[in-house]
């Protein structure tokens, strides 16, 4: 049969673009033989070796990227790094410092020498599992800051509260 108008077309369209995408492909293929006969010192127009040769060096040259490229990233990093920085400096490293002090021995240290998250030891003294010091209550007093009759009730289930309680319990 015959082909109606709209498939026609979309044939037409497909041969123009194939067409075009060649012109391309091989006007690059001309561009990059004649670097590689400029810089190997042939004579321009030159035949390459083989034609393996010639495709090898094609596809060489095109991955590698150019001295331009190499320079845009290369500002382009540099102007992101800057732009880190001074966001950093905006913010006045609070989020670096935060870090820094609730992770790791300096933070434990830090907080050994200020004082407890809690206003006063717990009623009922509960051995933290995971604490830095050995023999730390969950409320982060030791068992010396403990009163006898908390020591007394032994070790209960942790109760959990609201952040009304946590509120009015942790230093403001």
């Amino acid at each position: 049969g015959e082909k109606s108008p709209r498939a026609a077309h979309h044939s037409q369209h497909t041969q123009n673009t194939y067409t075009a995408a060649m012109g391309q492909c091989q006007s690059a293929t001309k561009d990059v033989e004649s670097m590689v006969n400029e810089s190997s010192g042939r004579k321009r127009g030159a035949k390459p070796l083989n034609e393996s040769g010639r495709k090898r060096s094609a596809i060489t040259i095109a991955h590698e990227p150019s001295e331009e490229i190499r320079a845009a990233k290369a500002a382009a990093a540099e102007a992101a790094e800057a732009e880190r920085k001074a966001e950093l400096k905006r913010r006045g490293g609070a989020v670096i410092v935060v870090q820094k002090y609730s992770r790791g021995k300096a933070g434990r240290a830090k907080a050994e020498a200020t004082c407890p998250p809690c206003v006063e030891a717990c009623k009922r003294f509960v051995i933290d599992k995971q604490a830095a010091e050995f023999g730390t209550c969950v409320c982060g007093f030791k068992k010396e800051g403990h009163s006898k009759r908390a020591l007394a009730q032994g070790s209960a289930k942790l109760k959990r509260m609201g952040s009304v309680e946590l509120r009015k319990k942790m230093v403001q």
